[in-house]
């Protein structure tokens, strides 16, 4: 099992930097206009409070592991530098069996020329 990386004061003082130049507020607003919740079924809106420290834990996690996210926030490591993010959306190019997706993609494409 690999040991984790120790958290300098310096390290600390970029994850400090990242969490307070974040927007936390425009994320709960925005929560709030998708209805999106946490905590399953009953979930609810969660404090300002409860988004910083979730953020704080992804990037000390992102720290070790360069990638780290849970409940919209993705949090990286990269370089010697962190990035915060809430994604509402996302998608990546990987096809399960490749064939038909690519083809209907081909058939897009050659469409719109």
């Amino acid at each position: 099992m690999k040991k984790n990386k120790e958290i300098t004061k310096s390290v600390r003082m970029k994850i400090e930097l990242t969490v307070m130049r974040f927007d936390f507020e425009k994320v709960r607003s925005a929560m709030r206009t998708l209805g999106w919740t946490w905590g399953g079924g009953e979930g609810h809106y969660p404090e300002k409070e409860d988004m910083v420290t979730t953020a704080i834990e992804l990037l000390e996690a992102a720290y070790n592991s360069q990638y780290a996210a849970t409940g919209g926030f993705e949090a990286r490591y990269i370089d010697k530098e962190f990035y915060l993010n809430f994604v509402v959306e996302g998608t990546d190019s990987w096809v399960d069996d490749g064939k038909d997706e690519v083809e209907e993609v081909e058939k897009t494409v050659k469409g719109s020329c």
